[in-house]
């Protein structure tokens, strides 16, 4: 069951070509019930694997392993936590408080404000409960001195939490949308249950619970809308990873083009900081001998790296998706492979499973089934963008 103590919160707008026009929300927005959505440190997660936790300590198993850090940081989150229910407190502000892995209709529903405590995983658990744009979801950095986070408010806005929650009760902020990628599934024998990549499995479904086969207009036999909405990236690939990955992929509607490779990644604006950029940034080293194979020289490789790098980063609101095909096999190997560029932008993606045990991951947290016949839809919609805010200086 899930926790809650009494205290409160809000949402934002921002108003311009192809994102959702204000809503009397925004125009009569007023802070006063705060869902808190607080991140499950490594130690409590520590504790709940234990089968007898009255006989274990998570603190002294924590470091005989030498990861005794884990325990600061559990102290320094704890601490953050109680200093914004405290601000809410002061600010007369009702607040219910739930852990990421629950997910309580009426609570949510009832809040005004989502506030995510912790870090940018904390964040998408909790905007992942977020299918609309009724209210807003607002993060907060829970560790700021060693957690980066590019969701969650900037790290400056977690060192005196009483002013940024009385600036946002005063509404010193303006409204701000990013990006979410809708997924539908259409083929054959869909199972519509997902498993929880991070912990445990959900327990919504218990059972298989396959899609009842229907016709639609693209003669598909099953069609079903995943409920979670991407707000990073979504991910398809084998399960296991050192299996190389079969996926005929169509980009913004052209024809199917046959692939191997391990796996696919498509991102989102606010993903494009994330798992994309670490995939495709460049080192110096990297730079450094192209360079000397051409050649050429160049008296500032730092400044080429730099630039490719934050080249790869485009707006959270920007209605375009960025994919990755990882380890394409090149056409010497698989010469039925027509050209296809393994890094591009599109508005809309077909990706046909032919997979033995695929997986669709949703931004690292939700896992779909995606074997061979199975086909996904991704695109995205101005009206499934995530509300947040923007403080003003």
């Amino acid at each position: 069951m899930y926790s809650f103590r009494f205290i409160s919160l809000g949402i934002f707008k921002r108003n311009m070509s192809g994102l959702p026009r204000s809503t009397p929300l925004e125009t009569e927005y007023d802070l006063q019930k705060v869902l808190l959505i607080s991140k499950i440190t490594r130690l409590e997660m520590e504790q709940q694997s234990y089968t007898n936790p009255i006989d274990l300590d998570p603190r002294e198993v924590l470091l005989e392993r030498g990861s005794g850090y884990l325990i600061k940081s559990h102290e320094e989150h704890k601490k953050f936590e109680t200093a914004v229910i405290q601000s809410l407190d002061k600010l007369q502000v009702e607040v219910k408080i739930i852990d990421r892995y629950e997910q309580p209709a009426e609570l949510i529903d009832w809040a005004d404000t989502i506030i995510s405590v912790g870090g940018d995983g904390t964040y998408l658990m909790a905007a992942n409960k977020i299918t609309d744009q009724s209210k807003p979801v607002v993060g907060l950095n829970s560790c700021p001195e060693t957690s980066t986070g590019y969701l969650c408010l900037p790290k400056i806005y977690s060192l005196d939490v009483f002013k940024t929650l009385s600036d946002i009760k005063k509404r010193r902020f303006t409204w701000a949308y990013r990006s979410r990628i809708k997924v539908s599934l259409c083929g054959k024998n869909i199972n519509k249950n997902w498993i929880s990549v991070h912990e445990k499995p959900v327990k919504n479904n218990p059972t298989f619970d396959y899609c009842e086969t229907i016709k639609n207009e693209n003669s598909f036999q099953q069609s079903f809308d995943i409920p979670h909405l991407s707000l990073n990236e979504v991910f398809i690939a084998e399960n296991a990873p050192a299996t190389v990955s079969y996926l005929d992929i169509s980009v913004n509607d052209g024809d199917f083009i046959m692939t191997k490779n391990s796996g696919i990644c498509i991102c989102t604006g606010s993903g494009s900081s994330s798992w994309n950029f670490t995939m495709n940034r460049i080192s110096r080293e990297v730079v450094q001998k192209l360079f000397s194979i051409s050649g050429y020289k160049h008296s500032n490789i730092d400044n080429i790296v730099e630039k490719y790098n934050n080249s790869l980063r485009f707006p959270a609101d920007d209605q375009r998706m960025d994919y990755t095909i990882r380890d394409m096999i090149p056409m010497s190997v698989w010469p039925k492979m027509p050209n296809l560029p393994s890094k591009g932008f599109a508005t809309k993606i077909l990706i046909r499973s032919q997979c033995r045990e695929g997986n669709l991951v949703i931004d690292g947290g939700s896992s779909y089934q995606f074997n061979s016949g199975i086909t996904a839809i991704l695109r995205t919609d101005p009206e499934s963008m995530l509300k947040t805010i923007k403080l003003n200086d």
